[in-house]
């Protein structure tokens, strides 16, 4: 951009001399002031925390978290989580325990959770312990299935406790399962 000349041959842009903020002293207004009742109400809800494991983090050891646990990399001992979300190429071996577990990566060793969904991409070795259960078609888990029990407030028509989702969306299974199913590894 060509500067265009102004008044007594001073360089101009967008309407204004090169260098009339500094020779004016113009004051900026104050910044306006961030309420603090943000961190208040992040403080009252644990439900809102959100841990991430990154993609090139290896962890070993025991990791606790009263809100969501995101894992992109790699973990090998305990995960306590309320939600326990593990993506596409991560890897863990170990033990789980969540209300609510999601299973895109690898993982090997024992969950226990309300409910527990294997995607597509899931591969899962191990044994599960659980409310409720779906996998994807073409997850991979091989290992065994253990329903539990709901209490009592839950017995108002309880979801199946394993569900298989196929495209469709339309199968259910009830019962105990055992499965030893191969998913095409490239």
């Amino acid at each position: 951009m060509v500067p265009l000349k102004g008044k007594e041959g001073e360089d101009q842009m967008f309407g204004k001399t090169k260098g009339s903020a500094h020779e004016k002293d113009e004051q900026l207004p104050p910044a306006p002031q961030l309420q603090d009742s943000t961190s208040v109400s992040l403080a009252e809800s644990d439900s809102t925390e959100i841990s991430c494991i990154g993609p090139g983090m290896t962890v070993v050891g025991k990791i606790s978290s009263e809100g969501t646990l995101n894992v992109f990399g790699r973990v090998e001992g305990e995960l306590h989580a309320s939600i326990v979300r593990i993506s596409d190429g991560a890897q863990v071996e170990g033990t789980i325990a969540a209300q609510e577990l999601t299973i895109g990566g690898r993982f090997k060793g024992t969950i226990q959770a309300d409910r527990v969904m294997l995607t597509s991409s899931a591969v899962v070795e191990g044994e599960i312990h659980h409310r409720s259960l779906a996998i994807e078609e073409n997850a991979w888990f091989a290992g065994a299935s253990r329903p539990q029990e709901t209490s009592a407030s839950d017995h108002t028509d309880p979801p199946s406790p394993i569900q298989l989702v196929p495209p469709d969306g339309n199968r259910q299974i009830k019962g105990s399962l055992e499965v030893n199913a191969e998913r095409g590894i490239d």
